[in-house]
């Protein structure tokens, strides 16, 4: 079946699984936590979580994702047929995300400059939907809480970063008496002392508050709980999936998972809103 935000939703419940120490750093599949969690994420959508046999895992993965990623170029992963996911950890639960160079995007396309071939030639594609993925790991290396959100609802026309970003570039190549290059970042001032042999990088940094923080008006999480699930989805794809009817089943049976009717405001318009599912799952003290 195809996966989507769902799929992952579905493992995640069903196997109770957010220890990250253990299942990953323990197995030496990961060499920091930030690895580890973008383990864990792969893992929450191919559903190869207690997998010990690498081949046989690798060989699921490659059967739900068509393109794993790399720190430097996005996305970070691209589920087959499905949507990109991008995947972000923070130390604390007020942290910003960091995005570097590559600003927010509603939708990834094929002609991305920063895309690698590897994710261009990975499936026949133009155009997908993104899954941000953002993980609240403490100082003691624990998942905390994980938020899956759909792109539609967190982030803006790309045209809007798009257009800010080259007003700057434009604005620093009109600068009197600088040689300046256009780059792929913002640019770079060539031949700045008289040895003609110093330039300056222009790198931009983008900076999104995390979901936690920007959902706060729908979503608070269980305090008693030792690791809380957070997914927000527009309600035409909820209903659209192919594992909404198995995720429904699951909440009957299930007493710490609930999908909830809720309004998101419009990226691109806050005073339209968007109807949407809340999903949320915990695991307590108790059941931990």
């Amino acid at each position: 079946m195809k996966a989507d935000i769902l799929t992952a939703v579905i493992n995640i419940v069903e196997s109770r699984s957010y220890n990250l120490k253990d299942v990953y750093i323990r197995t030496n599949r990961a060499n920091s936590m930030g690895d580890a969690l973008e383990k864990y994420v792969v893992d929450s959508f191919a559903n190869t979580f207690f997998e010990k046999d690498e081949e046989v895992r690798s060989r699921q993965i490659g059967e739900i994702f068509s393109y794993i990623g790399n720190d430097s170029n996005p996305p970070d992963g691209m589920l087959r047929n499905g949507p990109a996911i991008e995947i972000k950890k923070i130390g604390s639960r007020n942290a910003k995300l960091q995005l570097n160079s590559s600003s927010p995007k509603v939708k990834l396309y094929s002609d991305d400059p920063r895309l690698t071939k590897g994710a261009i030639n990975a499936e026949k594609w133009t155009v997908k939907d993104i899954i941000y993925v953002i993980g609240f790991v403490d100082k003691n290396n624990t998942l905390k809480e994980l938020a899956l959100i759909d792109s539609s609802l967190y982030c803006a026309e790309n045209n809007l970063y798009e257009d800010v970003f080259n007003k700057i570039k434009d604005g620093v190549a009109t600068i009197e008496n600088i040689d300046f290059s256009p780059t792929r970042e913002l640019g770079r001032v060539n031949k700045i002392d008289p040895l003609e042999f110093t330039s300056l990088r222009i790198r931009g940094m983008w900076l999104v508050d995390n979901p936690f923080d920007t959902f706060s008006y729908v979503y608070e999480p269980e305090k008693e709980a030792v690791f809380n699930l957070v997914v927000l989805v527009p309600s035409d794809k909820f209903k659209s999936s192919p594992n909404y009817k198995r995720l429904l089943e699951l909440e009957k049976i299930t007493e710490e998972l609930e999908i909830v009717d809720i309004v998101v405001k419009d990226p691109d318009n806050p005073a339209k809103l968007i109807n949407s599912k809340k999903i949320v799952f915990y695991v307590s003290k108790t059941t931990a």
